[in-house]
């Protein structure tokens, strides 16, 4: 019994020696072969970078669609005889917006406001089920985007654009608007902008 566990050892030895060997000369074939096709190792990335251009292309051009979409100008007009507001947003291609508030207050002091302000702007798509919700965040640079005449700060003002689907296969019209349903400003926080 002694004997045959010693040989069993012997032998279990040998085979590791042996697997052990052909590890050792594998990982030495390889490193030969990575040295030696450096350069032939760039040249897969490099045929492997149109295609890589490709993919986000094909998976960014429905973010480019929708950007689209949103881009434009929407006005708002509230009131009228006395009191009128008028709210004016563009927001533009390059990702950058300007709106303008006009309120002309018969009895207001002052009786005519303008105020205004301007930023960046950039879209997030929700997706619940088979819906989406398209939604536009704004941000101002207090550096770049604040003067005396700019004087809004919209930072962390939301708005979700409302539009009819493209499902939807009925006559029904529905006007293209933003509602803002978040923002420090609170007179903004609740309006409904129509595009066009």
């Amino acid at each position: 019994m002694i004997v045959l566990s010693f040989l069993r050892r012997q032998e279990s030895k040998k085979y590791w020696k042996k697997r052990f060997r052909i590890i050792l000369r594998l990982r030495s074939v390889s490193v030969r072969n990575d040295n030696h096709d450096k350069k032939e190792s760039e040249k897969p990335f490099l045929t492997m970078n149109p295609f890589i251009t490709l993919l986000f292309v094909v998976f960014s051009f429905p973010l480019f669609a929708q950007m689209d979409a949103v881009v434009g100008e929407y006005h708002r007009k509230l009131g009228g005889g006395n009191h009128v507001d008028e709210y004016t947003l563009t927001l533009n291609p390059n990702g950058t917006f300007f709106f303008h508030s006009y309120r002309n207050a018969k009895y207001g002091i002052p009786p005519i406001v303008h105020k205004y302000g301007k930023g960046t702007w950039d879209i997030e798509v929700k997706k619940k089920f088979s819906t989406s919700t398209i939604l536009v965040s704004f941000f101002t640079d207090k550096e770049k985007d604040f003067d005396d005449k700019f004087t809004l700060d919209f930072n962390g003002s939301k708005a979700r654009l409302i539009m009819k689907s493209p499902r939807d296969k009925t006559n029904a019209s529905v006007k293209e608007r933003l509602q803002f349903y978040k923002s420090d400003i609170f007179w903004i926080e609740t309006i409904e902008m129509f595009k066009g």
